[in-house]
């Protein structure tokens, strides 16, 4: 959906090295990453978590440039399609856990954003 929608609103404002797909169902084609440096999944959902994670794992691989990897606003753990209890436990300790948490999106009176790494706002 998303992915489909940015090919078709923003074709030739993108440059060719930046590439949208989707993480979950019909992804068109095998997606290469060898040359990729950085991977942005933006609001992954619960459903998308095996696909998030075997992307995210491919191309910790089989990159030889990989920079960084950003999760922007991800819901990788739902009651509703993982649990709480030892699949969505055990998503986070393999997914979620390692990875170091630099903004976090949360309503204040203020604003939307905040700051956590290296310190809390």
């Amino acid at each position: 959906g998303n992915a489909a929608l940015a090919r078709r609103d923003w074709a030739g404002m993108v440059p060719d090295c930046v590439q949208f797909s989707s993480c979950g169902g019909v992804t068109g084609s095998k997606i290469d990453v060898e040359n990729d440096m950085l991977v942005f999944f933006f609001c992954p959902k619960a459903s998308e978590s095996d696909s998030v994670e075997k992307l995210l794992l491919e191309t910790e691989t089989k990159s030889k440039n990989l920079k960084l990897s950003v999760f922007v606003n991800p819901n990788l753990v739902d009651m509703g399609v993982t649990g709480f209890g030892m699949a969505g436990r055990m998503l986070r300790e393999r997914l979620i856990d390692p990875l170091p948490y630099t903004y976090y999106l949360r309503t204040l009176s203020w604003g939307a954003l905040t700051r956590v790494w290296p310190r809390a706002f």
